[in-house]
């Protein structure tokens, strides 16, 4: 249940949202009809045409020693705003069983693959489905917008780009990929 008080700078704070059901990205009814054809059909592949990409895009800034860093998510938009709900859908594949899920997404910033598990936030996750993401044809490539929000902070735009041989160096994906701690080494080095 959402949270009668929020903590803020040392203050509680009433949750206006409190009352309100959660936010969803597929509504009970599209959630129920989603589950009960995946839980029917017994096609070899099962693809999800998926509007938003559900792979999570996070940052590891935890693991960098002495900075007190919190790990994070680049942006909330597509179910990265709504990670309870992606957890309940992937479990259910997970728990009945389902194989060869395969979501194919777009309207992301990036072109991407990979894993989605049943929850991302355990020591001991399992695969539950794989995910191709594309990105649309008007979008900025992440890229460009990790480039311009980093400027002015020297750490963040060393995650996100450096200089060698004068010339700049993507060191994003690198970020994403292998994280934080690996990308800054990267720079440094």
């Amino acid at each position: 249940p959402p949270l009668k008080f929020i903590a803020k700078d040392g203050t509680e704070v009433a949750n206006p949202r409190h009352a309100t059901p959660p936010g969803t990205m597929f509504g009970a009814g599209q959630k129920a009809w989603f589950k009960a054809r995946l839980g029917a059909t017994d096609a070899t592949w099962k693809l999800w045409a998926n509007p938003t990409p559900s792979l999570p895009m996070r940052i590891d800034l935890a693991s960098i020693p002495f900075t007190n860093g919190k790990n994070g998510t680049v942006g909330n938009d597509g179910w990265m705003g709504y990670p309870g709900e992606l957890r309940e859908l992937m479990r259910f594949v997970r728990d009945n069983g389902i194989a060869n899920l395969v979501s194919l997404a777009g309207d992301y910033h990036t072109h991407a693959a990979g894993v989605l598990v049943d929850d991302p936030d355990s020591d001991n996750p399992a695969a539950s489905a794989v995910e191709f993401a594309v990105t649309g044809i008007s979008s900025l490539p992440m890229f460009q917008v990790a480039k311009f929000l980093a400027t002015g902070n020297e750490n963040f735009t060393n995650m996100t780009r450096f200089e060698s041989g004068g010339r700049e160096v993507e060191n994003w994906n690198a970020t994403l990929l292998w994280g934080t701690v690996s990308a800054l080494a990267g720079a440094f080095t």
